[in-house]
């Protein structure tokens, strides 16, 4: 069987196919990319903060204040990077020992809170500062070390974490006042959750899946399953 084509939709026809796998193709991984860019969802983008917020809320200035100790709080890491395809917790198709590590934070309360200025540090070297990230209330922002993630409450970092495997401190800091720090000793290739999440003072390994990046240890949604 034989088919025909109209030569006349020819032109737009290789312009979707091109447009199309332009978007696909563009980036795999963060070195695909202009030093200055990541890799984001396939695409290389500047390195930047997104409205992890209501859809209304898109302007910084609407968000509300910036936080204080008890208003966001550090509810899981990943340190140590599982071998494997299994530590790819940014699901970019790449395991990376230092892509792969992040650190989840969570908004206790029940009004936004504006993120702009705060750090994350791993001692007392700063990795990450959010510029305009409007938090929603009880929701999460994920930060990763590297590469790109689809998730759309993620963010990635242009300095590597670099946590060491053997323990360490990790630290959220706004206008040089600690918000909050987690000191933690190793427990193996997963990551470390809070027990319980939000509310508990103490960390214990994550379970029983290797981690869950913007949700809950049991799989739901931050705002329903972990308050």
């Amino acid at each position: 069987m034989m088919f025909t084509i109209n030569k006349a939709i020819l032109p737009a026809l290789w312009l979707l196919l091109f447009s199309t796998c332009g978007n696909f193709l563009e980036c795999s991984t963060s070195s695909d990319c202009d030093t200055k860019d990541i890799c984001f969802a396939g695409r290389c983008e500047t390195n930047k903060t997104l409205q992890v917020s209501e859809k209304n809320d898109q302007h910084a200035a609407s968000c509300g204040r910036s936080p204080q100790r008890g208003d966001i709080k550090i509810n899981e890491i990943l340190f140590d990077v599982p071998d494997g395809m299994s530590g790819d917790s940014n699901h970019d198709g790449v395991r990376d020992a230092r892509d792969d590590e992040f650190v989840e934070i969570v908004n206790t309360k029940k009004e936004r809170i504006n993120l702009a200025g705060l750090r994350i540090e791993n001692g007392t070297r700063a990795k990450f500062a959010f510029t305009s990230t409007c938090l929603k209330a009880r929701g999460s922002v994920v930060v990763f070390g590297g590469g790109s993630s689809s998730l759309s409450n993620a963010l990635i970092s242009n300095r590597a974490f670099g946590f060491s495997n053997s323990g360490g401190i990790v630290r959220l800091v706004f206008d040089g006042e600690e918000i909050d720090s987690v000191l933690y000793s190793p427990l193996g290739p997963a990551s470390i959750v809070r027990s319980p999440e939000i509310s508990g003072q103490v960390f214990r390994q994550h379970g029983p899946t290797l981690f869950s990046p913007g949700f809950c240890a049991n799989g739901r949604a931050i705002e329903s399953g972990c308050f």
